[in-house]
Protein backbone atom coordinates (compact mmCIF):
# COMPACT_ATOMS: atom_id res chain seq x y z
CA UNK A 1 0.00 0.00 0.00
CA UNK A 2 1.48 3.22 -1.05
CA UNK A 3 1.32 6.12 1.58
CA UNK A 4 -1.35 8.17 -0.03
CA UNK A 5 -3.57 4.70 0.12
CA UNK A 6 -2.77 4.33 3.89
CA UNK A 7 -3.09 8.18 4.47
CA UNK A 8 -6.34 7.99 2.21
CA UNK A 9 -7.58 4.66 4.53
CA UNK A 10 -6.71 6.90 7.87
CA UNK A 11 -8.96 9.91 6.84
CA UNK A 12 -11.69 7.57 6.03
CA UNK A 13 -11.58 5.66 9.58
CA UNK A 14 -10.91 9.10 11.07
CA UNK A 15 -14.25 10.66 9.00
CA UNK A 16 -16.46 7.43 10.41
CA UNK A 17 -14.79 8.27 13.93
CA UNK A 18 -16.18 11.62 13.88
CA UNK A 19 -19.21 10.50 12.40
CA UNK A 20 -20.07 8.24 15.20
CA UNK A 21 -19.04 10.67 17.93
CA UNK A 22 -20.35 13.88 16.32
CA UNK A 23 -17.19 15.84 16.74
CA UNK A 24 -15.54 17.55 14.20
CA UNK A 25 -12.30 15.79 12.13
CA UNK A 26 -9.66 17.41 13.62
CA UNK A 27 -10.72 16.62 17.07
CA UNK A 28 -9.98 13.06 16.18
CA UNK A 29 -6.68 13.94 14.24
CA UNK A 30 -5.52 16.47 12.43
CA UNK A 31 -4.58 15.69 8.54
CA UNK A 32 -1.10 16.10 8.91
CA UNK A 33 -0.67 13.69 11.83
CA UNK A 34 -2.25 10.89 9.89
CA UNK A 35 0.38 11.90 7.20
CA UNK A 36 2.94 11.22 9.46
CA UNK A 37 1.30 7.91 11.02
CA UNK A 38 1.10 7.01 7.06
CA UNK A 39 4.75 7.96 6.25
CA UNK A 40 6.16 6.99 9.17
CA UNK A 41 4.28 3.52 9.28
CA UNK A 42 3.54 3.82 13.03
CA UNK A 43 3.47 -0.05 14.01
CA UNK A 44 2.83 0.34 18.13
CA UNK A 45 1.35 2.71 20.27
CA UNK A 46 4.95 4.37 21.85
CA UNK A 47 5.46 5.37 17.98
CA UNK A 48 1.91 6.62 17.77
CA UNK A 49 1.92 8.84 21.08
CA UNK A 50 5.30 9.93 20.29
CA UNK A 51 3.37 12.15 17.10
CA UNK A 52 3.51 15.87 17.83
CA UNK A 53 -0.64 17.04 19.65
CA UNK A 54 -1.16 12.81 19.54
CA UNK A 55 -1.99 12.32 23.70
CA UNK A 56 -2.02 9.30 25.45
CA UNK A 57 -6.25 9.68 25.81
CA UNK A 58 -5.93 9.46 22.03
CA UNK A 59 -3.88 7.11 21.94
CA UNK A 60 -5.92 4.67 24.14
CA UNK A 61 -8.99 5.97 22.82
CA UNK A 62 -8.14 5.46 19.46
CA UNK A 63 -4.93 4.11 18.86
CA UNK A 64 -6.01 0.22 18.37
CA UNK A 65 -8.98 1.45 15.16
CA UNK A 66 -5.82 2.85 13.61
CA UNK A 67 -3.05 0.96 14.45
CA UNK A 68 -4.95 -2.04 13.38
CA UNK A 69 -5.10 -0.15 9.75
CA UNK A 70 -1.31 0.55 9.49
CA UNK A 71 0.28 -2.67 10.43
CA UNK A 72 -2.85 -4.22 7.60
Amino acid sequence: MTDFELFSALRQLRDEIAEEEDVRRYVIFRNDQLAEMATQRILNKDAFAAIPGVGKGRVEKYGERFLAILKG
